[in-house]
Parts: structure tokens; sequence; C-alpha cells
């Protein structure tokens, strides 16, 4: 195979979106009626869901369950007050919460082992609106609504692990209907929020600058930032401008832009009176997942659908609540590229249940995982090789590890110009890591990053790639 080959195996993006496919497990109801929750998994995989409870006409307090090696913790009280919570993890496998509730926004910390950190009082007035993102150095972004004299004025506010910072406005509105936020790789964070007839994506600098960027003719959008530190922006388009409504577009952290945008489920439509998008999660093996909700054309209930977009396999569309009315979706993703889905379903009796389902992996994969993110030519790191395969057949494959930065392209080992196969033969169930020692980078003829490291597995007979492939992104030490 030719090294342009391999490039375009590893870079090409392809669209396809296919049937149904019925391949949840695990599935259990949580409790009567989750509502008002959110989802974080940390660097140790333990997914934390932080939620009140419907009980008669009223909420419970804010409380947290965590799923660890698939058993359910039981529930923890946060705090006594009730609210609408947001969750992240943070780079040392400890858990941020925050809630809007009773004029104000309240903050508490989580360190696996220990109990949820008295909740603080941040003074700041929040709407239903909120996210919390922590970027790797620690550095969290609270972003919220500030609801004062009928207007809505988008807001963040950074926290350092000592110190909360004054909210800092970024514009001033009369109405919001959807906020979501992503942290950078390295440091800041994107947030977006739109009303139904406009939408704006904030940058976030390392310096707490920002830079608002407005995006036309979209509504209902939802951020994911994946390992090269693109952002993934899932939205609606009004149906006025667009009979394709429902879109998906990616692009580079400094430069927000939909131009190049691919719609989703292109003729959807026919199918139902109305689609609504609700969440989105990017996982280590470049999988986009959403979630969407759609109204049957013959009847009024709501059906959850799940749909992933892989830019090296056909996309699957995934009913997981046939025949119900489905509200309140939150999907996770854990390193082993598993998807977890909570939802809120209602029956023909109008009896309610929150219910979980896992979507397991199920094709074989490589992944990388870097000692650090800042490299330098000449300096020693260690780089992680996962192998798996998930499947009942053994699989047989080449790997290939690419590096590319500022458009040239080196392939491991020696970092030459040639392309390197290294065979491997991986039996059903199988799971290893290649911790490769004392790697240098080669010498650049730019500085210019970020530059990424790709793994990929490659059929030896056909040159087509199997499984899923991964990458990493890493900035050049000064």
């Amino acid at each position: 195979m030719s090294k342009t080959t391999a490039i375009w195996i590893v870079f090409s993006l392809i669209t396809v979106c296919v049937g149904y496919a019925d391949d949840f497990t695990d599935c259990r109801e949580l409790s009567r009626r989750l509502t008002r929750l959110d989802t974080a998994v940390n660097r140790d995989d333990i997914l934390c869901v932080v939620y009140t409870e419907m009980i008669g006409s009223g909420w419970s307090p804010i409380k947290a369950v965590f799923l660890e090696n698939g058993v359910w913790s039981e529930p923890e009280r946060i705090m006594y007050q009730t609210g609408r919570p947001a969750v992240c993890a943070g780079p040392n496998g400890e858990f941020y919460a925050v809630w809007a509730g009773n004029g104000t926004t309240y903050f508490s910390k989580k360190v696996m082992g220990q109990p949820w950190t008295e909740p603080v009082n941040l003074a700041t007035v929040s709407s239903w609106c909120i996210d919390l993102v922590c970027d790797p150095l620690g550095n969290l972004y609270l972003c919220s609504m500030e609801d004062r004299w009928s207007y809505k004025f988008p807001y963040f506010k950074f926290y350092d692990g000592v110190y909360w910072a004054p909210a800092v406005r970024v514009d001033r509105l009369r109405s919001v209907t959807t906020l979501s936020a992503a942290p950078g790789k390295y440091t800041g964070a994107h947030f977006v929020f739109s009303d139904y007839s406009f939408t704006k994506i904030v940058r976030v600098n390392p310096d707490l600058s920002f830079e608002l960027h407005a995006l036309e003719d979209i509504e209902y959008p939802y951020l994911a930032r994946d390992a090269l530190d693109r952002i993934h922006l899932t939205y609606r388009r009004d149906p006025m401008v667009n009979d394709l409504k429902y879109w998906y577009a990616v692009f580079p952290w400094s430069a927000p832009d939909i131009t190049s945008a691919v719609p989703i489920l292109p003729g959807f439509g026919e199918k139902s009176r109305h689609l609504d998008l609700r969440h989105i999660v990017v996982d280590d093996y470049f999988q986009t997942h959403r979630i969407l909700n759609y109204y049957h054309s013959d009847s009024d209930l709501v059906t959850g659908l799940l749909e992933e977009y892989s830019p090296f396999h056909e996309g699957t569309a995934c009913l997981f609540s046939e025949g119900m009315n489905t509200e309140t979706q939150v999907l996770a993703t854990t390193s082993d590229g598993d998807i977890h889905c909570i939802y809120m379903s209602q029956d023909s009796d109008g009896n309610y249940q929150t219910r979980y389902c896992r979507r397991p992996r199920t094709r074989p994969g490589i992944r990388i995982r870097l000692s650090t993110d800042l490299l330098k030519p000449g300096e020693p790191f260690k780089m992680d090789v996962i192998l798996s395969n998930p499947g009942n057949t053994t699989v047989s494959a080449n790997t290939v590890i690419c590096l590319a930065g500022s458009g040239e392209y080196w392939f491991y080992p020696g970092w030459g110009s040639t392309m390197v196969e290294t065979p491997v033969t991986m039996p059903a169930g199988f799971s290893d890591t290649w911790t490769l020692m004392d790697v240098e980078l080669p010498e650049f003829s730019t500085e210019i990053g970020p530059f990424q490291i790709y793994a990929t597995l490659i059929d030896p007979s056909t040159g087509s790639i199997v499984g899923d492939p991964s990458g990493n992104s890493f900035l050049m030490k000064p």
C-alpha cells in the first residue's frame, strides 16, 4: 500500500447512515422518575449520575449514584435542596457538581471514597440552562445564564481549584433555549447558546478573554470535543431556510465553521412529524454518538433514537425505547468505547420509569495514550498502544502508527516517511497494551502545532481499515 493510500485511510471522513440495530445490553430500571440529570466519566471509567427525582408533585434533593465495574452504588445526597445539576470529572479522578436553584448556584466536589464536600454558595444567579466542564489542568468553567430585568446574560465563571473568579458576561439576550459546553484539550473551553432565532458560540481563552462567533440560522446546538481537540457540533436548522433540518459539523478548536456540515439522518423526516436533538458525545475511536427524539407519524408517542456517526464505518441508528414516551436522555462513553444511555419513559398507562442501557463496542480497535501532551524532539516519552477485540472471532491485522503535523507525515518505529506495518493477531475477547518506552520525536521542519498521532488496524491483503482507529494530539514544548 502506498503512503498516500495510508494517509487517506487515516484522515478520510465518510458519512453513511443505515437502518436500526438492536444491540443494547445491561438494560435495567434505575428509579421511578429521575429527571434534571447529568453524567460524567472519570479517568478510572467510573460513571457518575447527578440528578433530582420527582416525588409526587415535588422534587427530591440533589443526589448522585456511581457505576463502577458494572455495579451501581447507593444514592448519595449532595444537598437537601433541589435544582438543575451539571457534573464533570477532573484530571485526578474527582467529580465536580454545580446546580441552579433557589435563585443562586451551588458547588460541591467528590473524591471517590470520601463524601461530597459541603455545598458552596457561588452567589451567582443561574437559570435552568447550566453546564460545567473541566480542562486537563483542573480548571473549571461554569457556563450558565443570568436572569435579570427580562434579559438573559450568558456568562462563564472560572475556578482554578482555589478561587472562583467573578462571572464574565458575554452577551445580552431576550431568551435562551439551549446551552452546551466542551472543555479544551489543553486549557480553555467552548460553550454555545441559542434561542429560536440565533446561535452563538463562545471560545474562552487561557487568559479568560473570550471570542464570540455567530452561527446563522441554526438552533438546538450541542457540543463535544474529541482527542484531536476538534469541536463537534450537532444542531437543527430552521426548516424555512433548508429542507434538511438536522446537521453535524466538525471544526478545529481555533476556528468555528459549519460550512462543511453534513446532514443527520437525511430523509428521516418522512417517517416522523418531529425530530429533536438531545445530547452528543465523542468516544476515543472517532465515533460520534447522538440522542434524538422523534414523534411517530401515526401516533403521539416519542421514541428515543441513538445515532452513531463513524468516519470509517457505516453509521447506525438504534431504537432504545420503541413505543414509549421518552425524555430526559443523557449519554456517556467510557474508554473501552461502550456507550451508556439513561432515559426516562412513560408507558401507555402513564407510569414513569428511568432506565439505563449500555451499548458495547463490538469492533476490534486500537488506541494511543501518551504520557504527556507536551512533547519535544529529543526528550523521551512513553506511548501506550491499546489493542482490543471484543468480538467473537479472531482478527489478524497490521498496526500502523502515523505522526502528522504541518503537512508532513512520519511512521513509527523510526519516524521515517515510509509506512511501517506490524502484524498482530487478536483472538475473540482479546485485550492488551503495548507500552513503548523512550519514544522520541523526529526533528520537525516547523514547530507549528498541535500535532497528531494516529493508530490504525489495516487488513494486510486489501489495505482497508479493520475495526476502529483512534488518534491523539499534543503540543510542542517550548
